[in-house]
This record gives C-alpha cells, sequence and structure tokens, in this order.
C-alpha cells in the first residue's frame, strides 16, 4: 500500500493577494484608480493608489461619564462649537450618542492620520453634517498639514450609534501611489 504525501499548505501570500484584489478578475478591494487593463492603449496597468482605513469603536456610557465628571472642560477640548450645537439639540440620550459617535470619528481619523508626534488635537478634526444631510469630516491646524504631507485626499466618514455604542469608519486615499518598497504587490 502506498502512501502519498499530504498537499503542500496553501501559500498565505497567494491567499492574501488574493484578498486584497491582486490576482486578475477579483475585485480590488484596497485601492482606487482604473481597471486593472489600464488605459485603452496602455501596455501597463496604472499605478494603484492606497486607500487607508480608520474603525473605532466607542461606549457611550463612556463619553456620558465624561462629561459628567470634566463637563464644559471636556466638551470643550474635545469637540467644536459646531459639534457641540449639533449634539446639544438633541435629547440627553441621543446628544450623548450622538457626541460618542463624533468621538469615534476623531479616533478612526487619528487612525488614518497615524500621527505620531504630529500634535493633533482633538477639535482639529471636526465632524459636520454635509449639504447631502450625511456626515463629513474638516481637518484643521495639524490634522489638515498631516493630511497634506501624506498626500491624503477624499476623506470620508460613515458613523453610526445606538444606546450603548457608537462607532465610526474613516477612509482617505492617497494622491500618489507609495513607493515601491511599500506597494502591497511588491512585499
Amino acid at each position: 500500500m502506498t502512501s502519498s504525501a499530504p498537499p503542500p499548505p496553501r501559500s498565505r501570500r497567494r491567499s492574501c493577494e488574493s484578498a486584497r484584489g491582486l490576482i486578475p478578475g477579483r475585485a480590488r478591494t484596497d485601492t482606487v484608480g482604473e481597471s486593472d487593463a489600464g488605459p485603452a492603449g496602455s501596455r501597463h496597468s496604472p499605478a494603484r493608489l492606497p486607500v487607508t482605513v480608520g474603525l473605532d469603536l466607542v461606549r457611550v456610557q463612556d463619553v456620558a461619564d465624561a462629561i459628567a465628571r470634566f463637563g464644559d472642560r471636556y466638551l470643550a477640548r474635545v469637540f467644536t462649537p459646531a459639534e457641540l450645537a449639533y449634539c446639544g439639540n438633541a435629547a440627553a440620550p441621543l446628544a450623548a450618542q450622538r457626541l460618542a459617535a463624533r468621538f469615534a470619528a476623531k479616533e478612526a481619523a487619528r487612525k488614518v492620520l497615524r500621527p505620531a508626534d504630529a500634535g493633533i488635537g482633538w477639535r482639529d478634526v471636526e465632524v459636520y453634517r454635509a449639504s447631502d444631510g450625511g456626515p463629513a469630516l474638516r481637518l484643521h491646524g495639524a490634522a489638515a498639514a498631516r493630511a497634506t504631507a501624506l498626500g491624503l485626499h477624499a476623506l470620508a466618514v460613515s458613523l453610526t450609534h445606538e444606546a450603548e455604542w457608537a462607532a465610526a469608519v474613516v477612509t482617505a486615499a492617497a494622491t500618489t501611489p507609495p513607493p515601491p518598497s511599500q506597494d502591497p504587490a511588491h512585499a
């Protein structure tokens, strides 16, 4: 009786490339730009522009506790006057949920900006209502400078909140592709 060798383990790199959309015919989830085929008549595919994503989850009660403990000092340190005006127009439970969602957005934006020691303050990231009624981000001061330095543009935010939890996702696209050493296709 002959024994056959077990199949080799599946390459982790191959599965990661497939998940990233680097295998032709698969959806690309981490880049923006033209299709893999490139512009008409081109012999090369276009440079892929990275999308950076930040996500944060906040317990609404933690924000409510900070407000109860520190009051206006906390609110003025973390939120802009426009954010406070928007959230303050709601009843107490909803106001805390809205503030928690905005805090989550500020944390998610910091993850996108990866500030290290850039000195980004809480109020340097502002959530406001866009003309279509959805949330949008406005960067000020050190946050705006950091986004410019990283070549980030087209920031988008999505918020959600309920009685106990609030969450936010922030995305940003870069204006230039990363150097080859940082491009996932060359890793």
